[in-house]
């Protein structure tokens, strides 16, 4: 007949058109392709480090899709922009989780090489978000990390602190709990927005290692949002000398204890620091138990 149908996929984001020719059974034929892509259902982004930094990262963020869908991440060691077919490798989000009425979607990337800069894009339902980039943690040198907690007190105080960590740039922020002042959905999201300042003006996203602490009542408050193990206690190596306990004082110590005492010894290979809610104090009279 005259008719041809064809199936393009196009690797562009937003709005773009090109030029393509066609040939068959000798006779070329050129058109014009115009596609777009609507804007990104994707929204609060964050990383966190869980199991082996220097091979893994777990991407999570809020989902603005109205319904169950296929949501991927296209990721590799190259810059490819947005244009997401051009990335080599790629890995399914989880479904929608519900949290107090907001959606959100983890997805753990792994099998990655050690201090390597990996860029990405989020395709949710069709929605491309823009690109970022992290880096894995390295095998040895120096290392640069964040420490703190109670970023529910003064919201100012929050905000200057991001911007430290874009400034700074280190290989992990380590939040030792108590994010909100209570397990309220607002008051999350504009956790989650402050935590955007810590995203660099080239788009690298700093991961974190987050605690439950004391005002994180609800146990399942830091799998869904940040995608941490359901037990809210996990290791996080970071370099051959360095190795992460994250605990969890409101959980079960009995089981805690029995999980440290079940994982390798660092005595010889290097450092292994606990990282948790509830600090150490010394029992005496004059101090409640």
């Amino acid at each position: 007949g005259d008719k041809i149908a064809l199936a393009l996929r196009s690797p562009a984001a937003g709005e773009s058109s090109s030029t393509a020719t066609v040939e068959i059974l000798g006779l070329k034929s050129e058109f014009h392709v115009t596609t777009k892509f609507v804007s990104s259902k994707s929204r609060r982004y964050r990383a966190t480090l869980v199991g082996d930094a220097r091979d893994a990262i777990v991407l999570s963020w809020e989902s603005v899709a109205s319904a169950q869908g296929q949501s991927n991440v296209f990721y590799g060691s190259s810059d490819k922009g947005r244009r997401y077919v051009d990335y080599p490798a790629s890995v399914a989000a989880s479904n929608l989780i519900d949290f107090l009425g907001s959606q959100h979607r983890s997805a753990m990337l792994q099998n990655l090489e050690p201090d390597t800069t990996y860029y990405f894009v989020i395709l949710d339902q069709g929605h491309l978000s823009e690109r970022f980039w992290f880096r894995t943690a390295p095998t040895t040198g120096t290392l640069a990390l964040i420490a703190g907690a109670n970023t529910a007190t003064v919201r100012t105080s929050r905000t200057q602190g991001n911007t430290i960590v874009r400034k700074l740039r280190p290989h992990a922020v380590l939040i030792g709990g108590n994010f909100v002042a209570t397990n309220d959905l607002n008051q999350w999201l504009e956790w989650f927005n402050d935590w955007q300042a810590t995203i660099t003006d080239d788009r690298r996203i700093i991961p974190l290692i987050p605690a439950r602490g004391a005002l994180e009542t609800d146990s399942e408050t830091l799998n869904i949002l940040f995608g941490v193990p359901a037990s809210n206690y996990y290791a996080t190596q970071l370099g051959n000398d360095l190795r992460i306990l994250t605990l969890d004082t409101r959980g079960p110590l009995n089981k805690q204890a029995q999980w440290i005492q079940s994982l390798p010894s660092t005595a010889n290979s290097g450092w292994s620091i606990a990282h948790y809610f509830d600090p150490m104090r010394t029992l005496s009279s004059s101090l409640s138990t």
